[in-house]
């Protein structure tokens, strides 16, 4: 049975349901622009590719929208995790808010030595961890550098080019990206349980 809180699993219902219907706007598009291609309503090539480009794009965007929010859910869960020893290592010792510090304030990694540290477990051991890897890689480079790999990762042996220079996303990927995110989610939440009980 899935540990993962009711929240979680509502905003993963509305990310798949949002995901679903921008898959079916994309292709009805599509196929409006093929059967206007058919009868002949394009010009030059160049405006049925021009017309092609816009379900394209709108594609696109909807799938790092989902990669956005995954990364998202992830990181408030991770925080939600590490809440505990946060406030154990750093209690509220002023009377003014505005200094207040919550866990929210932490870096990634320091939320990751939380858990590690509260619960024995890496993260790095958790089934699906790969998957967070990847979608925290793909959404920290649209976020600092419009989606462009760092030249390390594009030359990976610093020889030869190896790949494109830009991440991609599809919708066919943030649907595998709604399926593992929650195993990952709950294979950790089920971990921390059983460290506490």
């Amino acid at each position: 049975m899935s540990k993962l809180p009711i929240l979680v699993s509502m905003d993963l219902l509305f990310l798949r349901d949002f995901l679903n219907h921008v898959k079916s706007d994309v292709a009805t598009e599509w196929t409006e622009i093929e059967a206007q291609s058919e009868r002949g309503e394009f010009e030059e090539y160049e405006d049925y590719e021009r017309a092609m480009n816009y379900p394209l794009v709108r594609a696109e965007i909807g799938a790092r929208a989902v990669y956005h929010e995954l990364n998202a859910l992830v990181e408030s869960q991770l925080q939600a995790l590490a809440e505990t020893r946060w406030q154990r290592l750093n209690p509220s010792r002023s009377n003014d808010p505005a200094k207040w510090k919550t866990v929210a304030d932490a870096s990634f990694g320091q939320v990751r030595e939380l858990i590690e540290a509260e619960y024995g477990i890496y993260l790095v051991d958790v089934e699906g961890w790969c998957h967070i890897e990847k979608l925290r890689e793909v959404v920290n480079a649209y976020k600092h550098r419009r989606g462009n790999k760092r030249m390390s990762e594009i030359f990976k042996d610093r020889t030869a080019y190896k790949g494109t220079f830009r991440y991609e996303t599809s919708i066919d990927e943030a649907t595998q990206l709604l399926e593992q995110v929650p195993i990952f989610l709950d294979n950790l939440i089920t971990a921390a349980l059983h460290q506490t009980n």
